[in-house]
């Protein structure tokens, strides 16, 4: 069978898997009307430190970023897809940005376009977003759990001030394990920064809600927030474009051995 009859069939080579890719090649896309359920939170002490022990990242604020975000509007070929992450402001050396502690998409080729090219901690779940009534509601649901609930009341205000954190550039551990037993066989530090095709269209601010349950490798629980500052609801384009997009390598934390 002749497969290059079929106008999608490709074989990049630089993407997994190369039969089948689920990547856009170049990884760059669009998405129009991106609308985003965000929710500004305080962690408990110690719980971000934690998570950090394994990075070469140094601690900035128990303040973190979680939303949930509709991005099925997107230019890929295959379609659009949710976007869910936890967002934690970060130092490393000189420079300060954000690291994408956890990651969903309610689509495979989501999880591929972030995980495998970039290093974003990507896996599935699936999403819900809401407007009615004066609130916004959003869900992320992983094997039939709600893991993630968020609010935005916009009769209400947010409860105290928004933190003032710097979430961009991203940085983010790229790290390929070893295939033959325990171990890291490469690992860098990337850095990217899409933020500034982003082109706001709507912006408002109310009292925010932000719950988490544990599921077995995602342990969320720990991010039920010491206190919640409030939560915004966002719609505007996004896009990844050659200028702003592609990863840079900051630093190469194991070399592969061959």
């Amino acid at each position: 069978m002749d497969l290059h009859h079929n106008k999608h069939h490709k074989y990049p080579a630089n993407m997994i898997p190369v039969q089948a890719m689920d990547n856009p090649d170049p990884n760059y896309y669009s998405c129009t009307d991106n609308t985003s359920l965000n929710v500004y939170c305080r962690a408990k002490d110690g719980v971000i430190q934690e998570y950090l022990k394994p990075t070469p990242f140094e601690f900035v604020s128990n303040d973190f970023l979680v939303y949930i975000s509709d991005m099925r509007k997107s230019s890929f070929e295959l379609g659009g897809f949710y976007d869910i992450g936890i967002v934690i402001p970060v130092k490393y050396k000189d420079i300060y940005g954000g690291n994408v502690l956890f990651e969903f998409e309610s689509e495979d080729w989501g999880i591929a376009c972030g995980r495998e090219v970039w290093g974003y901690p990507k896996k599935f779940a699936d999403a819900t977003i809401e407007e009615k009534d004066g609130k916004v509601v959003a869900s992320t649901i992983k094997r039939g759990v709600e893991i993630i609930h968020l609010e935005v009341d916009f009769s209400k205000p947010p409860q105290s001030k928004l933190p003032d954190f710097k979430l961009n550039p991203h940085m983010q551990l790229h790290t390929i394990p070893e295939p033959d037993g325990h171990g890291i066989y490469m690992q860098r530090l990337l850095m990217r920064d899409a933020s500034p095709n982003y082109v706001s269209k709507r912006c408002d601010y109310g009292f925010g809600v932000a719950e988490f349950k544990s599921l077995l490798h995602t342990p969320l629980a720990d991010f039920n927030p010491e206190e919640v500052y409030g939560a915004s609801f966002t719609i505007g384009d996004s896009a990844a474009t050659e200028e702003h997009g592609p990863a840079t390598c900051l630093e190469m934390i194991v070399k592969p051995k061959f």
